[in-house]
């Protein structure tokens, strides 16, 4: 791998924890619409009241979106994290797809970043640089080969 696909790993990373900490706050906008929902369900509305039935909708519909962002957040800053130390290939590629449709700063990460993660010399990056077997879950069963005594 050359030096200019190590520098766009770099510029990749990095653009996903800033896309994810966008996202982030993306999803701190419908706390508003979920507050004021929460009252009118509470409160009863008033005189002439919407139906509960649009009320109940509107606070389902903000939650499922907040929850689905947050997500997507978590899994950006991940992504970054994991492109920075060369883990998680399928992973990686798998959310720079879905990030595609945040249109339009999305579209553009994750078309770079797939085009970036498609190339052969990266992929390798990735497999070369595996998991590191003295800790996580490769010690875990490298440590349960042998007979486990649990001392006090």
């Amino acid at each position: 791998m050359n030096q200019n696909q190590r520098r766009y790993l770099h510029i990749i990373a990095i653009s996903f924890h800033i896309f994810g900490a966008l996202l982030t706050l993306l999803v701190l906008m419908p706390i508003l619409q979920i507050i004021i929902a929460t009252a009118i369900i509470s409160s009863g509305g008033g005189n002439n009241p919407p139906p509960l039935s649009f009320d109940m909708l509107l606070l389902i519909m903000n939650l499922s979106f907040m929850t689905a962002m947050a997500s997507l957040a978590g899994c950006s800053f991940y992504t970054g994290h994991c492109i920075a130390e060369r883990k998680h290939h399928l992973f990686c590629l798998v959310v720079s797809a879905l990030v595609c449709l945040m249109f339009p700063w999305g579209t553009a990460l994750g078309i770079l970043a797939v085009i970036l993660l498609a190339q052969p010399e990266v992929k390798a990056e990735f497999n070369l640089s595996g998991p590191n077997p003295t800790t996580g879950i490769h010690a875990l069963r490298k440590s349960t080969d042998h007979a486990f005594v649990y001392r006090h």
